[in-house]
C-alpha cells in the first residue's frame, strides 16, 4: 500500500535505519555512542525526525505563474476535512471560488469559516451538504449546483469525499455497501450529473474543465488471503435476487461482527481499484465524444485520478472502538506520512498543471502517473479494461434502477433504522 518509490516510504526507510544503527550502537557497545550525551541523543532524535518530516511531505505542486484562476469555479466533495479541505484552501488562496461539499452542513460550515479566518484571495461557498451514499441527495445537490451555473460555472470537480469503515454496511436506498457507495458509485452520479455543466464551461471559456478522482495505492491489497476476484467480491457484496424472489424485496445477506485489519482495508482497496477503473472508463468516454485528431477541437474534459499518499487524517476515526485512539495515533504517524495539505498537492497538480498531463492517467503523490511513469503502480486488475467496463455498467445500473423505483415512505418513524452489518462469502 506504500508504493515503494514513495515519499513516505524513503520516510519511513530513514526512521528504520535511524532505529537499527542506534540498537546496533547500543549491543555493540560502539564508542562513539557511548560517548554521546543526553544533549547529543536528543539532537540525533530531533535530526531523524525533521529528516523524516521533510522527506514525507513531497513534491509541491507548480502553479502556472501565466495563469489568472479568479475567474474558475471549483467543487470539492468531501471538503469539510482531510484532503478535500486542503485543496479547498489551497485553491481559494489562488483565486478560486471553490463550492465546498459534504455530508454534515455544520461541519462544512466550521470548514468554511476556518479557512475565511485565512484571509483567502478566493471566495468559499456552501450551497448544501450532499451525502454520496445516497443517491437522492446526490441527485439534489446536482440540481442545486445545476441551477446556480450561471452563477457558478464550474471548470473542475474534484470528487475527495471518502470513507473507511471497519464494518460494511449496507445503504437501506440502494443495498449498495458504504465504502463502494461513498468512495465510486454516489461521485460517479454527481459526476455524470454535472458532466454537461463542465462541457458547457468550457465551450464558452476555451478552456479544458478537469475532473479529479482521488484513488489509493490501496487498490493493490485486496485482503488478507485474497481468494477470489474484485469482481466476485463486488458480487458477495450485492447478490443480485434468485429467480422468483421478489425483486423489490431487500436481499438479505449474513451478519458478521468484525473484520479483520486486512479484510475491511481489503474492501476499501476494492472501492479504490473501482475508482481506477470508473476513472479510465471516464476518460474513454469523454475522449469519444469531444476528441478528435486533426481537426483542431480541443478536448473539453480532462480527466484523471491520483494516488496523494499516506496521509494522516481523521479518515481513519471509525477504525478504533474509543475515538482517544484515533487522536493518540494521528501525530507520531506524521512521523513517515503526510499531513493533509501535503497530501493534498498531489491533486492540485492534476487540477491546474499543465505540462505532460495524461487523460485517464493515474497519477502518483510523487507527480509520476500511470503506465508512462517508468514504475508500474498500477495493479493488474487496475488495467483490466474488461473488469472497468463490467464495474461501469453494473453501478450504472444500480443508479438507473434506484431512480426508477420509488422510495417507500416511512410511517411512524422518527429515527433512521440502524444499518446492518453485512458478511462476506468468498468464493473459492
Amino acid at each position: 500500500m506504500i508504493h515503494l518509490f514513495s515519499s513516505e516510504a524513503l520516510a519511513a526507510l530513514i526512521c528504520l535505519l535511524f532505529i537499527a544503527i542506534a540498537t546496533a550502537a547500543q549491543f555493540f557497545q560502539w564508542s562513539w555512542w557511548c560517548s554521546m550525551t543526553t544533549a547529543d541523543t536528543l539532537l540525533a532524535v530531533v535530526s531523524c525526525i525533521f529528516a523524516c518530516r521533510g522527506v514525507a511531505s513531497g513534491r509541491q505542486c507548480k502553479w502556472p505563474s501565466d495563469v489568472d484562476f479568479t475567474s474558475r469555479v471549483a467543487l470539492v466533495t468531501g471538503a469539510s476535512s482531510g484532503v478535500g479541505y486542503g485543496v479547498s484552501q489551497e485553491l481559494a488562496q489562488h483565486g478560486w471560488t471553490v463550492i465546498m461539499g459534504g455530508r454534515n452542513l455544520l461541519r462544512l460550515l466550521e470548514a468554511k469559516r476556518s479557512l475565511m479566518a485565512k484571509k483567502p484571495s478566493g471566495r468559499l461557498v456552501v450551497l448544501a451538504e450532499v451525502d454520496l451514499s445516497d443517491l437522492d441527495s446526490v441527485r439534489g445537490f446536482a440540481a442545486t449546483v445545476l441551477e446556480q451555473k450561471e452563477k457558478f460555472p464550474v471548470s473542475l470537480l474534484v470528487n475527495a469525499a471518502g470513507v473507511l469503515r471497519r464494518h460494511l454496511h449496507r445503504c437501506e436506498d440502494t443495498g449498495l455497501e458504504e465504502m463502494i457507495a461513498t468512495n465510486v458509485v454516489g461521485p460517479m452520479l454527481l459526476t455524470n450529473l454535472l458532466l454537461p455543466l463542465l462541457e458547457e464551461t468550457a465551450e464558452r471559456s476555451g478552456v479544458s474543465s478537469r475532473i479529479v478522482n482521488v484513488a489509493s495505492s490501496c487498490h493493490t491489497f485486496l485482503g488478507v488471503r485474497q481468494r477470489c476476484s474484485p469482481g466476485e467480491m463486488l458480487a458477495a457484496l450485492h447478490p443480485s435476487p434468485k429467480e422468483g424472489d421478489d425483486k423489490e424485496a431487500k436481499v438479505e445477506t449474513p451478519t458478521m461482527e468484525e473484520f479483520t485489519l486486512g479484510n475491511f482495508v481489503g474492501y476499501y482497496g476494492l472501492s479504490k481499484l473501482c475508482v481506477i477503473w470508473w476513472t479510465s472508463v471516464l476518460a474513454r468516454r469523454v475522449s469519444l465524444r469531444f476528441f478528435c485528431n486533426g481537426d483542431g477541437r480541443q478536448l473539453k474534459v480532462f480527466v484523471a485520478c491520483c494516488h496523494p499518499g499516506v496521509i494522516t487524517t481523521h479518515l481513519y476515526r471509525d477504525l478504533f472502538p474509543l475515538p482517544v485512539l484515533d487522536h493518540v495515533l494521528y501525530y507520531p504517524s506524521l512521523l513517515i506520512g503526510k499531513t493533509w495539505k501535503e497530501g493534498a498537492q498531489a491533486v492540485l497538480s492534476i487540477c491546474v498543471e499543465a505540462d505532460k498531463m495524461v487523460h485517464g492517467g493515474y497519477y502518483m503523490c510523487t507527480g509520476e502517473y500511470g503506465p508512462n511513469s517508468g514504475i508500474n503502480c498500477l495493479s493488474k486488475e487496475a488495467r483490466n479494461l474488461e473488469g472497468a467496463n463490467n464495474f461501469c455498467v453494473w453501478a450504472e445500473k444500480v443508479i438507473e434502477a434506484q431512480r426508477i423505483i420509488p422510495k417507500k415512505p416511512k410511517t411512524g418513524q422518527s429515527v433512521a433504522a440502524p444499518k446492518k452489518i453485512m458478511r462476506v462469502k468468498f468464493v473459492t
